[in-house]
């Protein structure tokens, strides 16, 4: 799985300051720093602002004037971006972030409907209708409903890898105990099969979801 380290943190919030000096009205770009400065220890809100500062929805200056969460599911954000001009639906990870359309818009993909769980259009529709009713996006380092590694939600299952994932065989971390070994009876894993095969076993056994006070135990992490 893939982290972020501080280095990279600093690296896409310069781009982002850099980027700004052409997508923000003048007399708008302290106030628009300071919102983005929320974000600098944040991946999910630093790839919104990366990508909404790079491809400006409309053809003139704007800058984002508050985030908002509208839904999560393992790891993957939809968060409403609210600017000066209008309000834009973003897909986050950890990885990058897709602009999906104007809040406005009422003609949403099945496929994203179906993976966060809305029965219809029309159910996503109306919850973005009064979108002063959203709760604002929270910064992963500061909700402990969200796995600070792989951005699980409380009682999701982790991404496969995380290290906080906790091993459901000796209830030590499942990335750096040797049940894996135990359990295929190697000494190493072997390539792809021997994962799959680790996997399956995983699952009969029954994996162990996030729980928000595995953050205590890895203060670490959480402090990422």
């Amino acid at each position: 799985m893939k982290t972020v380290d501080n280095h990279n943190f600093e690296k896409k919030l310069k781009e982002i300051k850099l980027l700004m000096r052409y997508a923000v009205p003048a007399r708008h770009l302290e106030k628009a720093t300071a919102i983005v400065a929320n974000f600098q220890d944040d991946i999910i809100g630093l790839n919104l602002c990366h990508n909404f500062y790079s491809f400006l929805p409309e053809p003139e200056e704007d800058y984002i004037t508050g985030i908002a969460l509208v839904a999560r599911k393992q790891g993957t954000f939809l968060l409403l971006a609210k600017t000066r001009l209008a309000q834009y639906i973003y897909l986050v990870n950890q990885e990058k972030a897709e602009f999906v359309c104007k809040a406005a818009e009422k003609n949403w993909a099945q496929e994203l409907l179906d993976f966060f769980g809305y029965r219809d259009s029309a159910a996503l529709s109306r919850q973005l209708e009064d979108t002063d009713m959203l709760e604002d996006y929270i910064p992963i380092s500061r909700d402990e409903n969200v796995c600070p590694a792989c951005q699980a939600e409380h009682g999701e299952f982790h991404t496969l890898g995380c290290p906080l994932e906790i091993c459901p065989w000796c209830d030590g971390q499942l990335t750096s105990c040797n049940c894996r070994f135990t359990q295929l009876d190697r000494d190493q894993l072997r390539g792809v099969k021997d994962v799959e095969k680790f996997i399956k076993k995983l699952n009969a056994k029954g994996r162990i979801p996030y729980n928000k006070k595995e953050r205590l135990a890895f203060p670490a992490l959480a402090d990422e």
